[in-house]
């Protein structure tokens, strides 16, 4: 059976989205299902994800905390649901992939320390030899692995170092997208076709976009969220994620999905809150927005080919997320576009 490792970074470029909706988790796991190859989870890498998707919801917790008022309408079970989502999502992926748990304990310590003395890969680059450890261990775990017959080890990883060190008999993909496109089969001719003509079709997708799209923002109180037109300023990335006949399932990205329309939320930060019982009062602050960009949008589309010709095949519903940080960014970045002099500040308080 072909053996399957995934390196922190590559989770980490799909935003450590372990949510089985994410058609690349789901593509995946349905590989594992059909037994394509089994998922081995390295003590290492498990580690690395594990601390931090534990941070992250520290920190969501400590977002919620600086709002204090905010939890009296949350209840702490909600707020750790909601806060450490993503942790639950890995353990729940784990456990659907049926991955096989593996530890470096049995690893000879003294063929790593050779490596680091000898300046090996991944110790190549001299200045930041500790750091490279974990990689080390990585590498030496996978390269002593037995291989039958003609089964494939894959390894999916971006870093140059652990690439190098690993043996040269393993197939390494530098991330999720281009694994699964090489995996689930795409003629690469057909695959130019196929993006010409869907930057050739934006219109067409954002319109399909719009009328499906599935609205999902969190931490905004106080909102009026009204959309009327979605636009794709470009699409910079397009994977085929699998392909059965003549149907081809696609992820895209584009640099900016701007949402227009009409978008208020109370400014958290600004707004003041006095919690005196005898003088109670609230002074809010809104933020009023009437466009939204969205960075690095990705969304999955099918294209089918009919007659020689293609046809755009569209999702039941496109989630659209953003949250209170996007929307102050985005007023922020309004500020600075309408005052010319702000980088040009003297020293002077002349704003007040």
């Amino acid at each position: 059976m072909n053996k399957l490792f995934i390196d922190t970074n590559a989770f980490h470029k799909i935003g450590y989205n372990f949510d089985q909706k994410n058609l690349i988790i789901s593509t995946l796991l349905k590989n594992i299902k059909d037994g394509k190859y089994k998922y081995y989870n390295l003590s290492v890498i498990d580690n690395e994800i594990i601390s931090h998707l534990k941070q992250r919801g520290k920190n969501n917790e400590n977002e919620i905390k600086k709002i204090k008022w905010l939890k009296n309408y949350l209840s702490k079970e909600e707020i750790e649901n909601n806060c450490y989502k993503d942790l639950k999502d890995y353990v729940e992926f784990k456990k659907k992939a049926n991955a096989i748990d593996c530890g470096i304990s049995e690893i000879n310590p003294e063929n790593i320390f050779n490596k680091y003395f000898k300046s090996e890969y991944p110790f190549e680059n001299k200045k930041d030899k500790k750091s490279e450890f974990p990689d080390a261990f990585i590498a030496e775990y996978v390269n002593n692995m037995n291989i039958k017959n003609n089964d494939i080890i894959y390894f999916i990883t971006d870093d140059i170092g652990l690439n190098k060190a690993l043996n040269e008999k393993i197939l390494v993909y530098e991330d999720l997208p281009s694994f699964l496109s090489e995996t689930n089969n795409i003629d690469p001719y057909k695959f130019k076709e196929i993006e010409k003509y869907l930057k050739e079709n934006i219109d067409t997708i954002q319109q399909n976009i719009f009328k499906k799209m599935n609205l999902q923002y969190s931490g905004l109180e106080e909102e009026k969220i009204n959309v009327n037109k979605v636009k794709i300023q470009n699409i910079i990335d397009v994977k085929v994620i699998k392909s059965e006949k003549k149907r081809y399932y696609i992820s895209c990205t584009c640099d900016f999905l701007i949402l227009s329309g009409e978008f208020i939320c109370l400014d958290y930060y600004r707004s003041y809150r006095q919690t005196d019982v005898d003088n109670a009062y609230f002074d809010p602050v809104y933020i009023l927005l009437n466009e939204l960009p969205i960075d690095y949008y990705e969304f999955l589309i099918c294209v089918e080919e009919k007659d020689g010709k293609y046809i755009l095949r569209f999702l039941k519903k496109y989630d659209i997320r953003f949250n209170y940080k996007d929307m102050e960014k985005a007023d922020i970045d309004n500020i600075i576009a309408e005052n010319e002099d702000y980088n040009h500040y003297n020293g002077e308080d002349f704003w007040k």
